[in-house]
């Protein structure tokens, strides 16, 4: 008889590196004879939702904002362009299949897992700097976009290999039939887990730094140019400068 488990978790971000002893370490178990190498099979998903822009923050409100999600920007931008308000979310299922006698000691083993990297990116745009600065403003924030993007291409068989590796693991362990199958299904989702938290923190790591390296002194100053006639702020014009550190 076979029986079907499933295991969710929404927005994973594990940082516990301590967990990598366990997913490198095998299933401990009995000299018993063992269960059968049981495939899983993974599944890596996206779910890029286009930029939804919004003209209706001042300046000020964007300051003062607080966003649940990442801020991809540089908030020193506020005064020339807007922010760009997008992280990426890392979505997981863990589904578990079993074998074995009804009452008596069953085979376990994860069947599928999906890992879903997502992103939905809002772009503020300060209109009151007017038509100039707001189409740059757009145009530069699209570029942080787009790094949403690329990074999940990028992560995307990252993921695909790494889960899959520690799928591939799991199966060649080949534990052996058990009168618990809750303690081993909760340990193989451990295994599984840690990979997917530790992967995930390597793609924040590159996300933040792909973002970084787009909001530049010499970005910063190219915008400030663009549209010398324009004020943006309050008794003050544009050609402003950002100086590292600042």
């Amino acid at each position: 008889m076979a029986n079907i488990l499933t295991s969710t978790g929404k927005n994973l971000r594990l940082a516990v590196f301590a967990m990598l002893a366990l997913a490198l370490s095998p299933l401990a178990h009995a000299a018993a004879a063992s269960c059968q190498a049981n495939r899983t099979e993974v599944r890596i998903s996206q779910k890029i939702m286009p930029p939804r822009i919004d003209l209706t923050k001042t300046q000020s409100q964007l300051t003062a904002m607080r966003f649940n999600d990442s801020v991809a920007s540089d908030r020193r931008f506020i005064e020339l362009t807007g922010l760009t308000v997008a992280g990426i979310a890392v979505d997981q299922e863990i589904r578990f299949a079993s074998s074995g006698p009804e009452g008596g000691p069953s085979c376990v083993w994860p069947s599928v897992v999906t890992v879903t990297l997502s992103t939905a990116p809002t772009i503020y745009v300060v209109a009151s700097h007017g038509q100039c600065l707001i189409d740059i403003g757009i145009e530069h924030e699209q570029r942080h976009v787009g790094v949403n993007k690329a990074i999940i291409d990028r992560y995307t068989a990252i993921f695909r290999q790494r889960v899959g590796a520690m799928a591939e693991a799991i199966a060649e362990d080949r534990a052996p039939p058990t009168n618990d199958p809750q303690s081993l299904r909760s340990r193989m989702e451990e295994k599984i887990n840690a990979m997917i938290g530790v992967t995930s923190d390597l793609m924040y790591a590159d996300w933040t730094s792909d973002q970084r390296n787009i909001d530049t002194v010499q970005e910063y100053q190219r915008i400030s140019k663009a549209c010398p006639q324009v004020d943006v702020g309050a008794g003050s014009r544009t050609n402003r400068h950002l100086t590292p550190g600042a």
